[in-house]
């Protein structure tokens, strides 16, 4: 009997293996010895079975953004943030914080944080870091972070970061679309008229 359920765990719909899992775990806690010898070999081709999906679907992911990029690989901004933000909309609050880049550059990540009704400047660098790295395999390589050694900065795949000085000696930095990007979100739609400034309302 378990060989024979062994043998169909591949073949399993994924609600239909949990629910396999759950019961062998189940006959774990409270089985006999038999039982838990048989539901222990059940268990661990089920674990194998999951490793099994998830390499599978990691394959698939991978294969599906190297075809993009291999799609837009002679593109340039422009067209590669059109197709980028066409597959994937930008939800209500990531539309918003764009906007607010837009009718607000060069201004720094926390002035930008509190127009678009946040606390922690941190806030806007996720948002479209985000937004970035979710559209990477269309918008290109990120380039490295310069706060963060070995990471990438996903934000600078659409945004030009300006440094300025106070009058402290330390450095703060503007934040303002790329031109292409900015045109690309504006033939979008997804921004809007080149005065508009968007606030916390």
């Amino acid at each position: 009997m378990t060989s024979a359920i062994i043998a169909k765990v591949g073949r399993m719909e994924a609600k239909d293996l949990k629910t396999l899992e759950d019961n062998v775990r189940r006959i774990l806690e409270k089985g006999s010895q038999v039982k838990k010898a048989e539901a222990s070999a059940v268990l661990a081709a089920i674990n194998e079975e999951w490793k099994r999906r998830e390499r599978e679907e990691h394959d698939q992911r991978q294969a599906a953004k190297d075809a993009v990029r291999d799609k837009v690989k002679d593109l340039g901004l422009f067209d590669r943030v059109v197709q980028a933000f066409e597959k994937e909309c930008p939800s209500v609050a990531e539309a918003k914080v764009l906007k607010t880049i837009a009718g607000n550059p060069d201004l720094d990540f926390h002035t930008l944080a509190v127009k678009v009704g946040y606390r922690d400047g941190a806030v806007i660098n996720r948002v479209v870091g985000g937004m970035c790295k979710l559209r990477e395999a269309f918008l290109g390589k990120a380039p490295p972070s310069q706060d963060r050694p070995g990471e990438p900065f996903y934000s600078g795949l659409i945004i030009d970061m300006t440094p300025h000085k106070r009058p402290d000696g330390t450095t703060w930095h503007g934040w303002s679309l790329k031109v292409e990007a900015e045109a690309a979100l504006r033939h979008l739609k997804i921004i809007g008229g080149r005065g508009a400034s968007t606030g916390s309302a």
